[in-house]
């Protein structure tokens, strides 16, 4: 079954709260059109400013136009130098590319940096993999999904336990559902203090438009710091909007596995990116260079070369006088000797 709602917005809003050793955030799924609001709301040391993201997602394949650069090509006789300058032009076009490439994959741009290093949980806890519990039946195969979202475990060490309950209203507020959250993950995982709960409370009719929380152990709670939160929420909100609304399997695989792919790398930075391009650049230009060198040293050593076969192979009378004197000295010289 698909999430509900087929474009507009989505609000989230943000809190801390503390349990017996646990601790998390809420967000609320808006899917529908409305205007920006802004509000705020802390619970003991944790403050998050909630905002409302306006997406716009179309049903069906989505279209990528075509288009492209065509092989280069280069005709007649050229120099070495001039080599040179076509191989860098080429190269710096080539560079050009896969750096607005890299920069405009950017449907992504919104997703915050990571920019602490962190390392996976050691919990000495053996991964759960019977963890979803699907109440609206969105999950195909729950068996399946568990274990794709080890890679997530895997790579933070962090349980992640994912909960789709059914439409209740009393669990229509943020408070509600926190308090619902929390109860649940301390009932649940006093010994697993390792896990991510992520809980999505199905609105009254399926539309997507449901309230979610993110709570963390003791231990998850060193990898998922507010950065990692909200990381996390940014990549949800993206995919939420983005992603096949019949597919929430690979969705919710995608969404876990891209944040532990980002909170556990410090992201590269535009800066990062010029230091690298710099230094392929020299290296580049240096390697051209030298094959320029290189080239033009055996051209010459074969010029050279063709040079003397040729002097070697032609008839002597294409010398003229030269060539008598040279063989008259030859001859005078053989006769003194004799």
């Amino acid at each position: 079954m698909g999430r509900g709602g087929s474009g507009g917005g989505h609000a989230s809003g943000g809190s801390h709260s503390h349990g017996s050793g646990s601790h998390g955030s809420s967000h609320s799924h808006s899917r529908g059109r409305g205007s920006s609001f802004h509000s705020s709301s802390s619970r003991g040391s944790y403050h998050r400013e909630s905002q409302y993201h306006s997406h716009r997602y179309y049903g069906g394949r989505r279209y990528y136009g075509g288009g492209g650069f065509g092989p280069i090509r280069f005709s007649g006789p050229v120099s070495s130098r001039a080599v040179l300058i076509r191989s860098l032009t080429t190269f710096f076009l080539v560079l050009l590319i896969l750096v607005a490439l890299f920069f405009g994959s950017g449907n992504k741009a919104d997703i915050a940096p990571s920019t602490i290093p962190r390392t996976p949980v050691e919990s000495g806890n053996a991964y759960i993999s019977d963890c979803i519990v699907d109440e609206i039946g969105w999950i195909d195969n729950e068996a399946s999904l568990s274990r794709d979202l080890k890679t997530f475990y895997k790579k933070t060490g962090c349980q992640p336990y994912l909960i789709l309950k059914a439409y209740d209203p009393a669990y229509t507020n943020t408070a509600a559902c926190e308090e619902w959250s929390r109860d649940y993950y301390d009932t649940h995982f006093k010994e697993n203090q390792n896990v991510v709960l992520y809980t999505y409370f199905c609105d009254q009719y399926d539309e997507g438009y449901g309230n979610d929380t993110l709570f963390l152990g003791t231990q998850s709670g060193l990898v998922f710091d507010g950065e990692a939160q909200e990381i996390f929420w940014d990549e949800l909100d993206y995919y939420w909007s983005t992603w096949d609304p019949d597919d929430n399997d690979g969705m919710f695989v995608k969404v876990f596995t891209e944040t532990a792919d980002r909170i556990m790398t410090v992201t590269t930075t535009g800066m990062d990116v010029a230091k690298t391009a710099l230094i392929v650049v020299g290296v580049v230009a240096v390697g051209i260079f030298l094959l320029i060198f290189v080239i033009r040293k055996y051209r010459r050593e074969k010029e050279k070369a063709q040079e003397t076969i040729d002097i070697l192979n032609a008839p002597i009378d294409e010398f003229g006088d030269a060539a008598d004197d040279l063989a008259d000295k030859y001859t005078s010289g053989t006769k003194k000797d004799t």
